[in-house]
């Protein structure tokens, strides 16, 4: 053990990194205390140096289950989960360190953090727990109430997903706003799990009353109206999505134009299809749908 310690100062003296990585690598499951956590962090070091994070992380795991109070294993741990993609640890030890302060914006900005993990990995029910404790924190934060809503419902918890959405609706300002609307789109989104096409067709057409700027809102009423073949409404809704301006939306301005086309298409108008999937292209020049929609047009 003492011929190792000499070699590991060696190696870092010299930044041999692999040498001090094969070296730290066996110190961390020699040592215990304050020995296996130098040995660990240099460890993370030499990998960090040679650009194989993934290398490792079995060592970090391994001292930190021997030594789980310390935080700096803990923050070498969430820089190598970070580096190497894995979200799901990265996110399960954002929320063992809300505990560790006493601002509730740090603690926000950790649970908000691991929150966008866990949906970005798909596990939903994970997602719930950091969320409902933004709410504990936070009641009236808005977006934690939607995204809580969309975690409810993707995990198939569709009352309490009512629940939480009625009640905020309930709560909220009267007159229109982007806050009412973003519930609203929730509302939408659980009817549709129910298969209850009626709510979400009405509820997102208030939806879209409520925000017109919501390019979401909008995709998905255009989506919706084009499925039940209510033309009128799809034609208002895309070309509401064709004046967007810096605004996030599923349906891009030259994709809105071919989809306009289309329904002229179909409604026996060629001559208009033809308009908008010259249009789409002008836009998307790359665009293959626009070509498609101009050949089918006779154009």
């Amino acid at each position: 053990r003492e011929a190792l310690h000499t070699l590991r100062r060696l190696e870092l003296d010299m930044h041999n990194w692999e040498g001090l990585q094969k070296v730290c690598g066996r110190l961390v499951a020699l040592e215990s205390g304050e020995s296996q956590v130098e040995a660990a962090l240099l460890l993370a070091r030499a990998c960090r140096e040679l650009g194989r994070p993934t290398d490792a992380r079995q060592g970090l795991e391994f001292a930190r289950r021997k030594q789980p109070e310390v935080r700096e294993l803990r923050a070498a741990l969430q820089e190598t989960y970070t580096a190497i993609g894995a979200n799901k640890e990265l996110a399960d030890l954002l929320i063992e360190q809300v505990s560790d302060s006493d601002d509730n914006q740090v603690k926000l900005d950790l649970l908000r953090r691991a929150a966008k993990l866990y949906f970005g990995i798909g596990d939903a029910a994970a997602a719930t727990v950091p969320l409902r404790a933004i709410l504990d924190i936070d009641p009236t934060d808005a977006d934690s109430v939607g995204l809580l809503a969309d975690a409810y419902t993707t995990s198939g918890q569709l009352d309490a997903a009512e629940q939480i959405i009625d009640a905020a609706i309930e709560s909220a300002p009267a007159g229109r706003s982007p806050e009412l609307a973003n519930l609203q789109l929730r509302k939408a989104r659980l009817a549709a799990a129910r298969g209850d096409r009626d709510t979400q067709l009405a509820v997102l057409q208030l939806a879209f009353g409520n925000d017109k700027q919501n390019g979401f809102i909008a995709a998905e009423l255009a989506d919706l109206a084009e499925e039940i073949e209510n033309w009128d409404l799809a034609t208002k809704v895309l070309r509401q999505i064709a004046l967007m301006e810096g605004v996030e939306c599923p349906i891009s301005r030259a994709m809105s134009f071919v989809r306009q086309g289309r329904i002229s298409l179909i409604q026996g108008d060629a001559k208009r299809a033809v308009f908008w999937a010259r249009r789409a292209i002008k836009e998307d020049p790359e665009l293959v749908d626009a070509q498609t929609l101009l050949t089918d047009s006779g154009g």
